[in-house]
């Protein structure tokens, strides 16, 4: 069944696994958690006035992570759509940045302390500045449109999609490579 978490704030140890969906809320503090999955369902994760450090989360269908800072300790992957938004920080990983979804939104600048790697499977991908510190950025609309801010990587930038419309400047320390199709 459905799995519902709500405090002033929230702390989970482990993995966290709910049938259909998974609903975390933080009322006024932080939301701490491991790995998060919805077998058959929604994974939603909010701190109204809070930040959300959150591991791996897997959802049947869509992702929404709302908080003043996120921060990933792995892949978000959403079957339907991933929606995050971070109100005052950004939506970062120490590592590398993953996100999937059919299709993206980000909120707040998006942080990989070394990749970002954002797909969208079938639908768009629309978000702020990009950041990989220390590696590539991957930024993949299958068969929607990539509408993106500034992008800035330690490596390697590629971005791929129908139509790419940059707010921005895509500043990569190798190779640039921007395909609309």
């Amino acid at each position: 069944g459905a799995l519902e978490i709500e405090g002033s704030a929230v702390t989970v140890s482990g993995p966290i696994l709910a049938a259909t969906d998974a609903t975390v809320t933080a009322t006024s503090g932080d939301a701490t958690l491991g790995a998060v999955t919805a077998t058959a369902g929604a994974i939603s994760l909010t701190a109204n006035t809070g930040n959300i450090d959150v591991g791996a989360t897997t959802a049947g269908t869509s992702i929404t992570i709302s908080g003043q800072d996120i921060d990933l300790a792995g892949k978000a992957d959403a079957t339907t759509t991933a929606m995050l938004t971070a109100t005052v920080g950004d939506v970062s990983s120490a590592g590398a940045l993953e996100i999937e979804g059919s299709a993206v939104t980000v909120s707040g600048p998006a942080l990989g302390g070394t990749d970002a790697t954002i797909t969208a499977t079938s639908g768009d991908a629309t978000l702020d500045a990009v950041t990989a510190t220390a590696g590539a950025i991957s930024l993949t609309a299958n068969t929607g449109n990539i509408d993106v801010g500034a992008t800035t990587a330690g490596t390697s930038i590629t971005i791929s999609g129908q139509d790419i419309d940059l707010a921005g400047k895509a500043d990569a320390t190798t190779t640039a490579m921007l395909t609309a199709t």
